[in-house]
């Protein structure tokens, strides 16, 4: 049975996970080149340069992804003390941890490899760069992947240590 720590972290994994979709398909249908940092190597060294109209729309974007990320995980940490009451460094790292994770791994499974690798929609294809070996690359995905379990458990323990801060 989950816990209620464990049930918040999963819901707001999952409204992680709707946020960061809907992000990457405004900024794929804007221009994907904004995002041109995260795709394989033999993708980007064949692009070139991000242009300077990206980098601009990126200096706009980025900015409001980062507030939306810090508002959800407020209403996360709002809402486990609904939940629990008083809250501890451990049952707000848990919970970020398991938003984290439920957030890591969607996006591995269905943002990487079924929308990424398998369906390879024309808004996440950069022009010029169709049918290139690395969108076919699963291990590029995993390499993101355990990259992202390190990211995960360095931001859970961010919001634990800020939540404990202002607490």
């Amino acid at each position: 049975m989950l816990t209620p720590v464990m049930q918040n972290g999963l819901v707001f994994g999952g409204w992680m996970c709707v946020m960061f979709t809907t992000f990457l398909a405004i900024v794929g249908f804007v221009n994907p080149e904004i995002m041109l940092g995260d795709y394989p190597p033999d993708v980007r060294a064949k692009y070139g340069p991000k242009s300077e109209r990206a980098k601009r729309q990126g200096r706009v974007i980025m900015p409001l992804f980062f507030v939306a990320l810090i508002a959800l995980f407020t209403a996360s940490v709002l809402s486990l003390q609904q939940a629990v009451g008083v809250l501890t460094f451990g049952d707000v790292f848990l919970s970020a941890l398991v938003s984290m994770l439920t957030f890591n791994v969607y996006d591995l499974l269905v943002l990487d490899w079924l929308m990424f690798v398998k369906w390879q929609p024309k808004f996440a294809v950069l022009p010029g760069t169709e049918g290139m070996a690395g969108y076919s690359d699963l291990m590029f995905h995993v390499r993101g992947f355990l990259i992202g379990l390190v990211w995960s458990v360095g931001l859970a323990l961010v919001v634990a240590g800020v939540t404990a801060i202002i607490v």
